[in-house]
């Protein structure tokens, strides 16, 4: 199995949401429908942002609201699943589990780099 890129985990993660959506409107529940898409999409549109930052600084911003929205989103999938068990969200603890990993390796590794930047200059 090979291993995919933040960009792939969140192309993945978006598609799972937006099948849930389509699920969520019959059962009545349209205003967690409007906050799970607005989150869930977002998390990929922030970190192609991110890939386009025009600093480390801005990189790491941008990383952050990623996160941001993906954390709220799995919020809404928590409540989702006690709700509505019948929607089988648990098929996305995978993509869940890997995106939460490479977001903190990503933000670790750019968080570090950042400070041997700051050390490095500041040696100078």
């Amino acid at each position: 199995m090979t291993k995919k890129s933040i960009q792939e985990l969140s192309i993945q993660f978006a598609s799972d949401i937006l099948k849930i959506k389509k699920a969520l409107l019959p059962l009545g529940e349209p205003e967690i429908a409007k906050q799970i898409i607005r989150s869930g999409t977002s998390v990929g549109a922030n970190i192609q942002e991110a890939q386009a930052a025009e600093s480390r600084s801005d990189f790491i911003h941008k990383m952050k609201i990623a996160q941001k929205e993906f954390k709220e989103s799995c919020y809404w999938l928590e409540v989702l699943s006690k709700e509505h068990p019948q929607l089988e969200i648990s098929k996305m603890n995978s993509t869940v589990k890997d995106m939460d990993r490479l977001f903190r390796i990503i933000l670790i590794t750019a968080y570090k780099n950042k400070t041997d930047l700051k050390n490095a200059n500041s040696k100078k």
